[in-house]
């Protein structure tokens, strides 16, 4: 996984796309490493399978996949929304 650290912003080259990342505090799980769906479906793109060993590293250190356009929201309503989407 090749990731470059621009604050808690990062990007992600994966099979010679950039993707974005996102490291964000939790109150109850901590910091953690958000991503949006595009990155999900290149690392399961045959019905939930992994791609390949990389894709399924990558995957377990994604907390939560969200919409692209969510990726850029500011940590405040990322803090607040998040939780609400995980129960």
């Amino acid at each position: 996984m090749n990731a470059i650290n621009l604050g808690n912003c990062y990007s992600l080259i994966y099979k010679n796309r950039t993707f974005p990342l996102r490291a964000l505090s939790l109150a109850d799980w901590g910091e953690v490493l958000i991503a949006t769906r595009d990155l999900q479906s290149c690392l399961l793109p045959n019905d939930g399978d992994y791609s390949d060993i990389e894709s399924q590293s990558i995957d377990e250190s994604i907390f939560y996949f969200v919409d692209d356009h969510q990726i850029a929201l500011p940590n405040l309503e990322l803090q607040n929304f998040l939780p609400k989407e995980i129960f």
